[in-house]
């Protein structure tokens, strides 16, 4: 009885509870000067002593400098808040530095307090102290952004911090707790997905549904920092070397760019060093390809033939970057839930609804692909469509069937081997994507000859039905390759006299890749960060920070960020890798060999290649695009198969608790990184007062 009561009025109950918590922990600082006698008054600004600013007509201190600096002394009274009035033009924020002396020290106590204080937002203009006794002298230090104006037109002392009820972090915490109760209670959570299918794929549909939301909502903060209104990206007439350089070049019929490159970059001993064209002051474009004396472009082909010259042909404008790599990622979100949603169905339909829910949450959280939300370049329309095409060939894959159970669709197969030609086509890195899925058709051959040894009525097929059935399979697989695999070989030889060539070492970038040799020690700076990098906790939101190393590697490698922490703490779940043996040695033995090739080579083997292969890239956050989800699905397939075939129900159950947890901190530190890189890249006042919304939400002591 007191369960089922409990039941019915936990969300009551939670609701309350988080409105006390709002009221007396998050506004804990609302209650620092109530009720302790502090006398509200304004520190006249005629009595301040100014520099960096001077006084105008009507009393207020407009700055002149960078630096404006206000000091009061012989206040001689308590003063526990500290009031700026301010107008700001042309910048978002200042930040303040307050030195203070008191009773217990008659010299000043320097930086005793510091913000920042956002111009829209007033309630950030209060500024707390914590003095003893009586403050005799005090000093303000306002840092103005370069080339913004500032005017102070008051300063007060010891008025109330006003409470600020935050919906937002209300709704947040009642949602979470809803959740994690919805979770441990709930009967539908506990049982099969096999018998929940309707539950399962609303939940799933909900997590995908929550994710295209927040990346319209970062496109949308970007796009306010980088375009000039969403209607001009429909209408463009510039752009980037994918979206109008190679598009000019094919619709003049050539696979060179149209522009030149200079006589004195042609004349140049080598071209390639970065330095020398700055000592000479040599003009050229920033990361493209010089072969022969043309210009020509590394990036990925397949976003322009599939999506840039035919809007371009249609329209006579050139394609969004923004919207392109909207597109590509929002569908690769899409597709990412799909071949979650299919990979549950097809091996673990026994798994209950809350293992399954925790696994996509997880692999979304931590696909990589909102680093291309955060960055909108070209760089990103290559990440964002092999990311794309990548999660669309695994998906028909393993529609096809050809590994586990159910007759073998060949149109699957030949839509899976399409989409991974165009990731190669799109991003040459996720070729090794190809290779592994020549082994997953290479099993699906094996199970096509044996299930067509017998026919449905136990007689034997006839030998050309087989060879027919097997030759159709062969060119359904490999057509595909065969096709857009020659066209991207025939187009590096015309351009790099090479079939194998994709002309990475030509480009006019930062390093002159024609001579860069290979060292172990630049592999472990990428392989480091990326997998075993902890995160360095602190206090202020988002409370997680990058612990980027360089290993001192002695030369030269490029760092294009240093965002960084590894795999094992942002997605603990990925461990579940180093249980694989265990894993095998309870399977059968005739499915050891092919759960070796296929989780073995597509979430240990070829993620390592990847990691290997970009030394000569340098470091950058956005790379975890190319392996992060492929090894976190692979670690989910150990974990749920040691979960499936575990006999000790307390051990499941508290397996099922664990997962729950391990989500927050997976959770935290993406959001945490992410934030970060999105706060670097983006900088408008729309995206600034988001911040700005966040930082009150969670700094919620300061």
């Amino acid at each position: 009885m007191l369960k089922k009561v409990f039941r019915i009025y936990f969300p009551a109950f939670l609701l309350g509870m988080v409105i006390l918590l709002e009221v007396f922990v998050f506004n804990f600082s609302s209650f620092h000067i109530m009720g302790k006698g502090y006398e509200e008054s304004s520190l006249s600004l005629s009595d301040a002593v100014v520099q960096g600013g001077e006084q105008t007509i009507d009393g207020n201190i407009e700055a002149n400098e960078n630096i404006l600096k206000l000091e009061w002394t012989a206040i001689n009274k308590p003063v526990g808040t500290v009031f700026l009035d301010f107008e700001l033009e042309d910048a978002y924020s200042v930040e303040v530095q307050i030195d203070a002396s008191d009773d217990t020290n008659s010299n000043y106590r320097k930086s005793i307090a510091s913000k920042k204080l956002v111009a829209i937002d007033e309630h950030s203009h209060t500024v707390a102290l914590r003095m003893s006794g009586n403050v005799h002298n005090l000093r303000l230090s306002v840092a103005i952004p370069e080339g913004s104006s500032f005017c102070l037109q008051g300063v007060t002392v010891n008025s109330p911090i006003p409470f600020r009820l935050s919906l937002l972090r209300i709704g947040l915490l009642f949602s979470v707790g809803i959740f994690v109760w919805y979770y441990f209670t709930s009967k539908a959570m506990q049982l099969p997905c096999s018998n929940n299918k309707r539950k399962f794929n609303l939940v799933c549909d909900s997590i995908t549904l929550g994710c295209l939301v927040v990346a319209v909502l970062m496109v949308g903060l970007y796009a306010s920092d980088h375009s000039n209104g969403f209607s001009i990206e429909f209408c463009l007439t510039s752009g980037n070397q994918l979206t109008k350089e190679l598009v000019d070049a094919f619709e003049h019929k050539q696979l060179h760019l149209l522009a030149q490159p200079s006589p004195e970059l042609l004349e140049m001993e080598n071209p390639y060093d970065w330095s020398a064209r700055i000592r000479l002051g040599v003009s050229y474009l920033w990361d493209h390809c010089l072969y022969n004396g043309k210009y020509y472009s590394y990036y990925g082909i397949a976003p322009v033939i599939l999506l840039f010259l035919p809007y371009h042909l249609l329209t006579g404008y050139y394609f969004s970057t923004i919207f392109a790599i909207l597109i590509f990622g929002g569908v690769g979100i899409i597709f990412l839930s799909m071949v979650y949603k299919l990979f549950i169905s097809k091996f673990f339909p026994d798994l209950p609804l809350r293992l399954s829910v925790f696994g996509l949450l997880i692999l979304h959280m931590s696909s990589g692909i909102w680093y291309c939300f955060c960055a909108m370049k070209f760089y990103e329309i290559a990440q964002s469509a092999g990311f794309c095409f990548t999660v669309m060939g695994v998906y028909f894959l393993l529609k096809s069937n050809v590994i586990g159970k159910g007759h073998i669709s060949k149109f699957s197969i030949a839509a899976g081997a399409t989409c991974l030609s165009l990731a190669v086509l799109s991003r040459p890195t996720t070729v090794v994507y190809c290779i592994v899925a020549l082994i997953v058709i290479g099993l699906g051959l094996k199970k096509l000859i044996v299930s067509q040894k017998i026919c449905d009525s136990g007689v034997v097929s006839s030998a050309s039905k087989r060879n027919k059935n097997i030759i159709t399979y062969l060119l359904a697989a490999f057509l595909p390759f065969v096709i857009l695999g020659g066209l991207q070989m025939i187009y590096n030889y015309l351009r790099f006299d090479s079939f194998f060539d994709f002309g990475i070492q030509y480009s006019l970038t930062i390093n002159d890749f024609t001579q860069s040799q290979f060292y172990t020690r630049f592999v472990s700076i990428g392989l480091y960060n990326y997998l075993f990098a902890p995160p360095i906790v602190t206090p202020e939101f988002p409370y997680v920070k990058s612990s980027f190393q360089m290993l001192e590697p002695n030369g030269y490698y490029f760092v294009a960020n240093k965002y960084a922490v590894g795999i094992i703490w942002r997605v603990p779940a990925v461990l579940g890798l180093l249980f694989a043996p265990k894993a095998l040695r309870r399977m059968k033995k005739e499915n050891r060999l092919p759960a070796i090739m296929t989780i073995g080579s597509f979430s240990v083997i070829a993620p390592l290649i990847v990691l290997f292969s970009i030394w000569e890239s340098g470091y950058g956050a956005r790379y975890a695009i190319d392996f992060t989800w492929e090894m976190i699905i692979g670690a989910l397939a150990v974990l749920f198969f040691l979960y499936e075939t575990g006999k000790n129900k307390g051990l499941r159950n508290y397996s099922s608790k664990l997962a729950l947890l391990s989500v927050f901190p997976t959770a935290v530190i993406n959001f945490a990184l992410i934030y970060a890189f999105f706060m670097n890249e983006v900088n408008s006042p729309v995206a600034n007062t988001f911040y700005n919304h966040l930082d009150s939400v969670f700094n919620f002591w300061f």
